[in-house]
């Protein structure tokens, strides 16, 4: 007589095996996916940084400046940017309040940090080749995938200039 015990035990332990390996190569998988998904944001953080602080040393040469002038925002998020005003002899203007629009969907907010989080800046009174940087804030409230964009003016002039914002998902 043959003893089948044997054969249902290997296979049992097999069986096992096979479990744990796979789920210890599920667990692996999502852990290293997710320290490639945080990489991915503090590369594109750090990138955006260094797109600004590149846009800090170029000499301001008009009269608005947004820097840097392109974002990716998280949905649900928020994020500053630089707004320069510049007195210069393209335009003749002692005070300068800066106004900005937000996007029309409503789901993306772009406001000054110098005025309570208003859309309208403090007034500034600028000598002739001085410049004040004022920052502005950009807060998601959950607004679609896609490009969108904040219009940033001087009041009483025709100067203006954007933030374009791409929404990325969270």
């Amino acid at each position: 007589m043959v003893s089948k015990k044997g054969a249902i035990e290997l296979s049992m332990t097999t069986i096992i095996v096979i479990v744990i390996g796979i789920t210890l190569l599920t667990l692996g998988l999502t852990w290293v996916r997710g320290i490639f998904d945080d990489l991915e944001g503090v590369t594109t953080d750090a990138f955006d940084e260094a797109q600004g602080a590149i846009g800090d040393l170029s000499q301001v040469e008009g009269v608005l400046t947004v820097t840097p002038d392109k974002i990716r925002l998280k949905q649900n998020n928020g994020n500053t940017i630089d707004v320069i005003a510049a007195h210069t002899e393209d335009i003749n203007l002692e005070s300068y309040t800066l106004k900005v629009s937000s996007p029309a969907d409503g789901k993306t907010e772009c406001v000054f940090a110098d005025n309570e989080m208003s859309e309208t800046s403090k007034t500034y009174n600028l000598a002739s080749g001085k410049s004040v940087r004022i920052k502005m804030v950009i807060i998601d409230h959950g607004a679609p995938l896609g490009f969108r964009a904040c219009n940033v003016e001087i009041e009483g002039t025709e100067e203006n200039s954007q933030l374009i914002i791409e929404m990325q998902m969270e």
